[in-house]
């Protein structure tokens, strides 16, 4: 008996031995986990600290896109107010273009017919003029004068027959 005794005093001692490192382990846990907390609510509080100025970051840049975009939309509308103006004062230059080709081609015309009109009047003026310096032949009764050539007509309007022009 006096071995069992012995041996359990033994493991007695050996289980005190080691519930007094447990112990100690555990008072080391408890420590350790204390710390942690403390260090969590720290950080807890520097959050929560940091809320209202993230949020207030937030709002401010969420304002600020919304400002950039209802900019962005008047330049955009403003842009195409432009472009459609731009495309009115082109189709009015380009009608206006036409315009004043057509007006110079009708003006070209004109004057191409009133210098050819001009010298069609001349040209009757001259006729009429070496038709009164012309002396007039005897009148006579007959188709043909007395050399028996056919009367000379130059004496005749040709008003109406337009002269052949030659052109320098």
């Amino acid at each position: 008996m006096k071995g069992i005794c012995t041996l359990i005093s033994h493991a007695n001692t050996d289980i005190q031995g080691k519930l007094s490192c447990i112990s100690k382990h555990q008072n080391n846990l408890n420590l350790a986990n204390e710390t942690l907390h403390k260090k969590l609510n720290q950080m807890s509080e520097k959050v929560n600290e940091t809320k209202p100025l993230l949020l207030s970051i937030q709002n401010q840049l969420q304002q600020q896109t919304a400002a950039k975009q209802k900019n962005m939309d008047n330049s955009l509308k403003s842009l195409k107010e432009v472009y459609d103006e731009l495309t009115i004062h082109k189709s009015i230059t380009s009608n206006q273009k036409l315009t004043i080709a057509d007006l110079n081609s009708k003006i070209h015309t004109q004057q191409k017919d009133l210098k050819d009109s001009q010298l069609n009047t001349a040209r009757k003026e001259n006729l009429l003029k070496q038709l009164r310096l012309q002396p007039s032949p005897p009148a006579t009764s007959s188709a043909t004068n007395a050399t028996n050539e056919p009367n000379d007509f130059s004496n005749t309007d040709n008003t109406n027959e337009t002269p052949i022009l030659l052109t320098p």
